[in-house]
């Protein structure tokens, strides 16, 4: 980051510049990059999970006896 940029001239055609900045560094381990790269993380295949099993029925609809109908 810079912090402060000036520049002093006292003669032509010289120039001074003078800078202060501030630098981050990452822990040498990681490296600038921690590990990344330009063609990015690498793709993983799915897998595909087995369909679920359908869910227990119930009771099943009862039918009416034939001939028990009203009077």
């Amino acid at each position: 980051t810079i912090d402060k940029l000036g520049f002093k001239s006292t003669t032509f055609p010289t120039i001074e510049a003078s800078i202060t900045a501030t630098v981050y560094l990452s822990p040498k381990s990681e490296g600038a990059t921690a590990g990344a790269t330009a063609a990015g993380p690498q793709t993983t295949p799915t897998s595909s999970a087995p369909a679920p099993s359908p869910a227990p029925s119930g009771t099943q609809a009862s039918t009416p006896p034939a001939g028990g109908g009203g009077q």
